[in-house]
């Protein structure tokens, strides 16, 4: 009997003792797995830190996507959340046998930007994400960040996949308006 009870003191404590670790461990979570590769400016310098990703979605992203959420959940396909004219833009990037409401949203992830400065020029951002893209998808990166009004601007941007990664080009004008706050969307097709 003192044998058991001493066993299963043992046992509490190894618990209680290895409880402390684990909790200290973060947890994986999707935002844990996108990872910015460094970036390359026009003028082909490279940006080490210029992207971060914040451990909880900004409270617009985490709006826009509980909005996405239940325009799918309501059978709408995806790009009715976008603006009439940034559906317009999406539409001008896809193939011609790749219908608008047949895209679907691969990822989602709010973006924190470093100081923008104007030599830089345009960049071209690589993101590793949970979903391994491939050269044969369709890739649209929906880029938003917020206007004068407050109100989020939706650009369609073409990107593609290199190495698994999601890449895309962010034009200087973009990157301008949008201070330091994007919010990214990856719809495949």
């Amino acid at each position: 009997m003192k044998r058991n009870l001493l066993g299963i003191l043992v046992a509490l404590a190894l618990c209680l003792a290895l409880s402390g670790a684990l909790a200290a461990a973060p947890s994986k979570t999707t935002q844990d797995l996108i990872r910015p590769q460094p970036i390359l400016t026009a003028n082909g310098a490279v940006l080490t830190d210029f992207v971060q990703i914040p451990a909880v979605l900004t409270p617009a992203a985490q709006t826009t996507l509980a909005d996405i959420a239940a325009l799918v959940a309501s059978s709408q396909p995806v790009a009715a959340y976008f603006p009439e004219d940034t559906r317009a833009q999406l539409a001008a990037l896809l193939p011609p046998e790749l219908p608008v409401e047949n895209l679907t949203m691969a990822e989602f992830a709010s973006l924190s930007l470093g100081e923008y400065d104007e030599a830089y020029g345009d960049l071209t951002l690589t993101l590793s994400f949970a979903t391994a893209f491939t050269p044969e998808q369709t890739l649209i990166a929906m880029v938003a960040y917020p206007g004068a009004d407050g109100a989020l601007v939706w650009l369609a941007l073409p990107a593609q996949a290199a190495d698994g990664a999601l890449q895309l080009n962010l034009p200087a004008d973009v990157l301008k308006a949008a201070g330091r706050d994007l919010i990214l969307s990856v719809l495949i097709g």
